[in-house]
């Protein structure tokens, strides 16, 4: 079963694909998820929460290209890394394709020389300690 969750509403459409189960059940689904979000306009009053593990961007550089391109357009609002407390807690041990993603995608989208930044990043995590 493919998690997709999407409404349409009088100011607009509100979609939260799971990206990976996406590409991984329907491959056309996933294209035009990609299309979607590549024909987003920079005054959309639509939004798209796209759920995506680490490895997915790892190893789709589309993927990637496009939350490029709506980073350069001003589209891409926010990147959430969630799990951030195993990364914290492991170290470079846990899951190697965090650390990749600095070159391919952190350091496109978060670069400086481009001018204003208009996306924040937010690192997440939901587990709490006594």
């Amino acid at each position: 079963m493919v998690k997709f969750v999407g409404a349409n509403q009088e100011y607009g459409m509100v979609e939260a694909p799971t990206v990976d189960a996406l590409f991984d059940q329907s491959k056309q689904q996933y294209h035009e998820l990609l299309q979607r979000a590549n024909g987003l306009p920079r005054d959309t009053i639509s939004t798209i929460f796209i759920f995506s593990l680490p490895q997915l961007l790892c190893n789709h550089p589309e993927f990637v290209q496009m939350l490029d391109n709506k980073a350069l357009e001003a589209v891409l609002r926010v990147v959430v890394l969630d799990e951030i407390h195993l990364h914290v807690q492991q170290g470079t041990s846990f899951r190697k394709e965090i650390h990749e993603l600095r070159p391919i995608f952190f350091d496109r989208i978060f670069d400086k020389r481009r001018g204003k930044l208009h996306q924040k990043i937010i690192f997440a995590t939901d587990t709490l300690y006594r």
